[in-house]
C-alpha cells in the first residue's frame, strides 16, 4: 500500500480565536487543533481534490493533553469548593479530538495517543495503520500541546502564543487520489534512552514531531526528503518521503 501526503495546515496561537463566540466553550487545544486541520483540508481542496471528507479519520496526538484545564478544574474544587463540569469534561484527551470532529462533522474513527517524546510518531503509525485496514480513505494527524504555565518553574505567565502549537498532514492511499502527491516512504524510531531527560518547559516540544516535519515539507515543495529526529533522552526518530 502507498501512502501520499495531500497537504499541511499549522497553527501556532490560539489566543487571536479566544473571544470569537464559537470558541466561548473550547480551550486553546481545541481551537489550535481546529485551524490546523481546517487548513489541511483547505490545502486539499485547493489541490483540486473534490471527495467529502467528511468520513475521514483523525488521529490526535497530545503528549501534555488538556493539563492547564485539568489545573483549573482542581483548583477550583481545592481554593472555591466549586466542581466545575465543563473544566472536567474538557479535560479529557478526548474532548478535544472531539470538539474538531463535531465542529468538520468527521463520521470517521478518532484516535488520541499520548507518548511523551515519540507522540507525534505514535499518531503516524497509528493513521497508517487505520489506512491499511481500509477503516478510511484519507486521514488527518494531528500534534497538538499548549504549556502549562503553572508547571515551568519561576514562570507564572508565558507569553502570547509560547508553548503552543498544532499540526495536521492530510494522508491517503494513492489509489483514492492519483498521483502527483509525495509518498510517506518510511517512518522508524528506536525507543533507547541513553540519559535522563530534564523537564522541558515547551509543551509543544513533545508533541512537534508532525510541526517540525510539516515545515520539512513546506521547505521543500515536491521534493522527497529525510527528517532526523533527535529526542532529549538520547532516542530518536526518521521520517522519509519521497
Amino acid at each position: 500500500m502507498s501512502v501520499v501526503i495531500v497537504s499541511t495546515g499549522l497553527c501556532k496561537n490560539a489566543t487571536p480565536f479566544l473571544s470569537q463566540p464559537q470558541f466561548r466553550k473550547a480551550t486553546p487545544n481545541m481551537i489550535l487543533t481546529l485551524m490546523s486541520i481546517q487548513e489541511a483540508l483547505q490545502g486539499a481542496m485547493s489541490a483540486g481534490l473534490e471527495q467529502n471528507f467528511h468520513s475521514c479519520g483523525l488521529v490526535l496526538g497530545s503528549s501534555h493533553g488538556e493539563l492547564s484545564i485539568t489545573l483549573s478544574f482542581l483548583k477550583a474544587l481545592i481554593q472555591d469548593h466549586i466542581a466545575r463540569p465543563l473544566l472536567f469534561q474538557n479535560s479529557l484527551h478526548n474532548s478535544t479530538g472531539g470538539f474538531a470532529a463535531v465542529q468538520l462533522r468527521l463520521t470517521g474513527p478518532m484516535l488520541t495517543v499520548s507518548n511523551r517524546y515519540f507522540t507525534g510518531e505514535d499518531a503516524i503509525d497509528m493513521g497508517l495503520l487505520l489506512l491499511q485496514e481500509r477503516q478510511c480513505e484519507f486521514c488527518l494527524i494531528t500534534g497538538v500541546d499548549a504549556a502549562a504555565p503553572d508547571l515551568v518553574p519561576g514562570v507564572n505567565v508565558l507569553p502570547e502564543g509560547y508553548g503552543q502549537g498544532a499540526g495536521s498532514v492530510l494522508l491517503a492511499r494513492q489509489e483514492n487520489v492519483g498521483d502527483g502527491f509525495r509518498k510517506l516512504q518510511n517512518l522508524r524510531y528506536e525507543r533507547k534512552p541513553t540519559r535522563t531527560a530534564s523537564i522541558i518547559p515547551n509543551g509543544f516540544y513533545d508533541s512537534n514531531a508532525i510541526e517540525i516535519w510539516i515545515e520539512s515539507l513546506r521547505s521543500r515543495p515536491s521534493q522527497g526528503g529525510e527528517l532526523q529526529l533527535e529526542k532529549p533522552d538520547g532516542s530518536s526518530a526518521v521520517i522519509q518521503w519521497t
